[in-house]
């Protein structure tokens, strides 16, 4: 009965493998738009939505792979509609915006794809500035998103599977297969880091070292060079840069004080050279309140080498080693030390643990190798956090 029932599910199916290697490139030119997470306070949503597209992509991989070429034809189709509604979403007023975004949670009337291109196109905002300067891109994405709806929709007899993988099929060719569904893979994949920059353009404007150290740590992570490259063209990038969204953000962000390496290392990487911690402090004033008191602990006490944050979970770390072998550590172990009476000199494994609290409800766990002498307890509880 198994071999029955196998025989009828796969008779008619016939899978293409992807070269690993390949495959594993795709994968990665995906993690580029997972990471390219958006912090625009308004459109927090469009997160969710960015991952899912990020996810059909991801689909449409492992079911043309295992043969089912319709299904992952409409996955491709899907991602561009998902990432579509961000930009649809984004562009109305917030009122309008609350209302559509409720119909759309609750599977009432919702635009589709094309009277949400059109709103677009006639609003003459973010996604018609986009539009207006890279025509070229976008008339190439129509005519893929064209192609996608011949295979959703079955139009011609190469759509069908009893057509298809028939065993007579002269015309049946793996290969022209297989490269058909990448190309159309990797435009799609571009198209969704385009819809993504409707939100913002940080992914392309971090990719710029001028603006890199001239930015906090944000949510987004930059786009990479080589991903701009092969998914969405370095040509099309330079047009997009001619936008009003990219130009209002460049010129805004262009004119903040630009960090030094140790002070980016601070605030992008949690890192403080404990050896340049003077140059740091001269730039005290583009430092967090946290970030301005861990950097002067470390920089009055030699033996730190960790300072955790925000109850334990947020770790700073610098570049004297710790003795301690273990990483491990739990929220549940700083809150009972914080409640010690004596949280000060605490064995941590091979290293010792102490919890100092300052002013504006800060506080702070500091990880050291040797045990902190009375003078230099007092000098930390002598920190002024206000910077």
């Amino acid at each position: 009965m198994e071999s029955y029932i196998d025989f009828i599910e796969k008779n008619h199916i016939r899978p293409i493998k992807l070269d690993i290697g390949e495959k594993q490139e795709y994968y990665f030119a995906l993690e580029n738009i997972s990471n390219s997470w958006t912090g625009r306070i308004d459109a927090l949503f469009a997160n969710t939505f960015i991952q899912e597209s990020v996810y059909l992509l991801t689909n449409a991989i492992f079911l043309f792979e295992n043969g089912y070429f319709d299904c992952a034809y409409y996955s491709l189709r899907q991602s561009l509609e998902v990432s579509t509604t961000i930009n649809y979403l984004l562009e109305l007023n917030p009122e309008t915006r609350k209302e559509k975004l409720f119909n759309w949670k609750t599977q009432k009337k919702f635009p589709m794809i094309g009277k949400m291109l059109d709103f677009l196109k006639a609003n003459e905002d973010v996604y018609f500035d986009m539009f207006n300067n890279m025509k070229d891109y976008f008339i190439k994405l129509d005519d893929t998103k064209r192609k996608l709806n011949k295979f959703v929709h079955k139009q011609g007899d190469e759509y069908f599977y009893i057509t298809r993988n028939h065993p007579l099929n002269s015309n049946y060719n793996a290969n022209n297969y297989l490269k058909e569904f990448t190309e159309y893979l990797k435009v799609c994949i571009g198209a969704v880091a385009v819809f993504r920059l409707g939100i913002d353009p940080m992914p392309i404007l971090l990719m710029d070292e001028e603006i890199y150290y001239r930015t906090e740590d944000v949510l987004t992570s930059a786009f990479g060079n080589n991903f701009v490259e092969e998914y969405i063209g370095l040509n099309h990038i330079k047009n997009f840069m001619k936008t009003q969204v990219y130009s209002d953000h460049y010129n805004y962000l262009i004119k903040k004080e630009k960090q030094i390496e140790y002070v980016k290392d601070v605030i992008k990487h949690n890192y403080i050279d404990k050896n340049m911690t003077k140059d740091i402090l001269k730039q005290k004033h583009l430092l967090s309140k946290n970030e301005y008191l861990i950097v002067s602990l470390c920089d009055l006490i030699e033996k730190i080498t960790k300072v955790y944050v925000t109850g334990g979970m947020h770790m700073y770390h610098t570049n004297l080693k710790t003795t301690r072998t273990k990483s491990s550590f739990g929220g549940k172990f700083f809150c009972d030390l914080a409640q010690q009476e004596n949280s000060i000199n605490c064995v941590f494994d091979e290293a010792y643990i102490s919890y100092f609290k300052f002013e504006d409800n800060l506080d702070a766990y500091l990880e050291h190798n040797e045990i902190l002498t009375k003078d230099e307890i007092e000098i930390i509880k002598a920190i002024k956090v206000n910077n």
